[in-house]
């Protein structure tokens, strides 16, 4: 059964929600151009409680129905190769800071790995990697880097720049995983964070791609995670951003807390860092309610950095902007 719009957030929180949930499928045209376009696909199959992990043929149409919807394809493959060609070198970027179970999964970047091969990218040119290996290993990945294959390796194996870029609040080294790809697939998870309130889509990123992420956690994070996304290898090679959503931590992050994590049975897809940033606040702070936390504003952890991101230009944080599409599988 297939629903255009699933409510989670509550009566409270309905006025700020987009008029816009039609639907519909948008024209790639559209969705490539607007600020503030997301997918979100949801199964309550998604989860497997007993292994506490994805299914892996669930989250397969998941992440195919969600590509085709934000990319107005009608087959997967179709939506694939309309962003990424066999000539790509594409560099997938997890977060395995939430280790063991509040990472980046394993089921949901396979799926990604076969969409990308279904668009003619060769396994080769293929990379998934994150800052630290250790975490890496922990949340079920085996590093490995691979002359005829998929590699899996994390910052150091890869490699980092020779000199400093200066940024306006500090400067930074990328690796290198990130420099050499053509083109880049985030896949963020939805966490609570402790200085920066909300990591998701920005600081995935600009955090996970430096030498120094600890050097800009002053100031809630902001606006060191802003100006880092800004920069040229971030902001232009970040080609779809596809946020894990099977489970939610409302609080204790960004290291997994057990008591605070949630299934959420959910896929988002969008280009739109910032946008998707501003929903994950809103998911967050509803189930902090519920959970009699304060809100994330009033906390220790206060997610300045989205509407700095926006004044960048990063992307939109106006939820009356912002284009929600809701399928349930």
């Amino acid at each position: 059964m297939e629903s255009t719009r699933r409510e989670f957030i509550t009566a409270a929180g309905a006025g700020v929600v987009a008029a816009t949930l039609t639907g519909r499928i948008v024209p790639a045209e559209a969705a490539v151009a607007e600020k503030g376009h997301i997918v979100r696909v949801t199964s309550k199959e998604m989860v497997n409680k007993r292994r506490d992990r994805p299914v892996v043929e669930v989250a397969q149409k998941m992440v195919d129905r969600a590509v085709q919807e934000y990319l107005g394809k009608s087959k997967p493959a179709d939506a694939w190769g309309s962003v990424f060609s066999e000539k790509d070198r594409v560099a997938i970027k997890i977060n395995c800071l939430g280790k063991p179970k509040m990472s980046t999964t394993p089921e949901v970047v396979n799926v990604i790995i076969a969409g990308l091969k279904s668009a003619g990218v060769k396994e080769e040119n293929i990379t998934v990697f994150d800052l630290f290996g250790s975490h890496m290993r922990m949340s079920r990945y085996r590093l490995k880097k691979n002359k005829k294959g998929v590699s899996y390796i994390n910052n150091k194996m890869g490699g980092y720049e020779k000199d400093w870029r200066k940024h306006p609040s500090g400067k930074v080294k990328f690796t290198k995983i990130l420099l050499d790809a053509d083109k880049v697939i985030s896949v963020p998870v939805i966490k609570n964070h402790d200085l920066s309130g909300v990591t998701c889509a920005l600081k995935n990123m600009a955090f996970g791609t430096i030498v120094n992420p600890s050097h800009h956690h002053r100031g809630n994070c902001d606006p060191g995670i802003a100006n880092i996304y800004n920069l040229d290898p971030i902001r232009k090679k970040v080609s779809l951003i596809i946020c894990d959503g099977a489970f939610i931590q409302y609080d204790g992050g960004p290291q997994y807390s057990p008591a605070a994590r949630l299934p959420f049975n959910s896929l988002f897809v969008t280009r739109d860092p910032v946008a998707l940033d501003k929903l994950m606040w809103e998911y967050l702070d509803e189930l902090r309610k519920k959970k009699r936390k304060r809100p994330l504003a009033r906390g220790r952890g206060k997610p300045k950095h989205i509407a700095t991101a926006a004044g960048l230009g990063l992307g939109t944080d106006d939820r009356a902007k912002i284009n929600l599409i809701e399928k349930t599988l």
